[in-house]
């Protein structure tokens, strides 16, 4: 038995940006190891601390110095992707198989590089999982268990999973009609032409009885944002607002059999009896498999109130969930569309991940992979290639009681 909010994974917030000091401190020291034994031509052997911090994934053969192969499957070594085959990498990968995520985009804007690495390397979560991220993911369960009611349901197939999703969909966006806010609503659509998907924390009507979308960031220090922080919530949000507005589009017509079969997914096959039971119960009705429920929720997403242009971000403190402050950000389609492009252009393996600008080099100071990247590039590198944030509307944050 299984929980229907089960099903989207944790990921790596980008404005979390304080990793764990220990675990800095056990790559640095691999990374570092490793590469003494390199310079000296030596083979160094798998220990305790490349178990722990790296799948097996990621320990492959390698040669050593002098260039001979290694032909001996207990000398292995850990081995990060190099440099210049991560454009090759990322291609091959043809970024996720299942589509992108949001976050790819706003961990991109954060820094090309470091995402790069990261999914080369396919990290476990046990890596990259930091206490303050473990915080912020259960103060975000918290916030959405104030409005909604955990139902339990058993999921025997891909479709009722999937289902699943979509019924607390459209669950959460008729709440949004009767009450004015709902949370954690999953959308998905097309940018650019390729699949993207992603949860909205929250949505409510305004003043106006429009749609707007707030993000919850929530921060292991009480102090404001820094200005690139706010980039990558800036991006994020309109990120949300472009899925939202073709929501309806993606749940018709020939889009219905396109992200079924990225989904490896049987539009047709009915569903089980506890998850049409489930649909029943959240006034889903009439409905017996995937292809009805897309189809219900084309329906509810059609009868949104236009979606407002101010988008809000609210930064809460982990430590008693006050509210630090607030951040207005309008809707800039051209900025959106720029950094989208930007982060696509290497997600496709067109170019190389590019590093941080030389006025952003303290984020290097949190990053695992500092020694395989040498970190930022001169600025001379980045001059005419780099899209930089500096495009998105927004208002500055200000404090609000709670």
């Amino acid at each position: 038995m299984i929980s229907s909010q089960d099903f989207e994974s944790v990921t790596w917030s980008v404005e979390d940006n304080l990793l764990i000091e220990q675990l800095v401190s056990d790559a640095d020291r691999l990374l570092q190891s490793r590469s003494g034994a390199a310079a000296c031509g030596e083979v160094s052997q798998p220990n305790s601390l490349e178990e722990a911090v790296l799948p097996e994934s990621v320990v492959e053969l390698t040669s050593v110095a002098s260039g001979y192969a290694v032909d001996r499957p207990d000398e292995q070594v850990f081995r990060l992707p190099d440099l210049e085959d991560i454009g090759l990498v990322l291609d091959r990968r043809r970024f996720r198989p299942i589509g992108m995520s949001v976050t790819d985009f706003t961990e991109a804007e954060w820094c090309q590089q470091q995402f790069a690495l990261a999914l080369s390397a396919k990290l476990p979560r046990e890596v990259t999982q930091t206490a303050a991220m473990t915080a912020g993911s259960d103060l975000h369960r918290a916030l959405e268990l104030e409005v909604k009611r955990v139902v339990q349901v058993e999921v025997l197939t891909r479709e009722d999973a999937w289902a699943l999703r979509l019924i607390e969909t459209i669950e959460g966006l008729r709440s949004l009609m009767r009450k004015g806010m709902t949370r954690e609503v999953y959308v998905f659509g097309k940018l650019q032409g390729y699949w993207v998907k992603g949860v909205i924390d929250e949505l409510q009507l305004d003043e106006l009885g429009k749609v707007r979308i707030v993000e919850q960031k929530t921060r292991r220090s009480s102090s404001a944002p820094s200005e690139t922080q706010k980039d990558t919530a800036r991006l994020q949000v309109m990120i949300y607002r472009s899925l939202l507005l073709g929501l309806a589009e993606a749940c018709k017509g020939d889009l219905v059999a396109e992200i079924l079969a990225l989904h490896r997914l049987d539009g047709r096959a009915q569903l089980s009896k506890e998850v049409l039971k489930h649909a029943r119960t959240s006034g889903v009705a009439m409905v017996i498999n995937l292809e009805d429920l897309l189809g219900s929720l084309h329906v509810a997403a059609l009868k949104l109130p236009p979606c407002s242009e101010e988008m809000q971000v609210r930064y809460l403190w982990q430590e008693d969930r006050s509210l630090l402050g607030t951040m207005s950000v309008w809707w800039d389609p051209d900025f959106m569309q720029r950094q989208v492009s930007a982060h696509l252009a290497m997600l496709c393996g067109v170019r190389a991940p590019e590093k941080v600008l030389p006025e952003h080099e303290w984020k290097c100071s949190y990053c695992m992979f500092y020694h395989a990247c040498g970190g930022p590039s001169p600025a001379a590198e980045n001059h005419g290639q780099r899209c930089t944030s500096t495009g998105g509307n927004s208002k500055a944050m200000s404090a609000q009681p709670v």
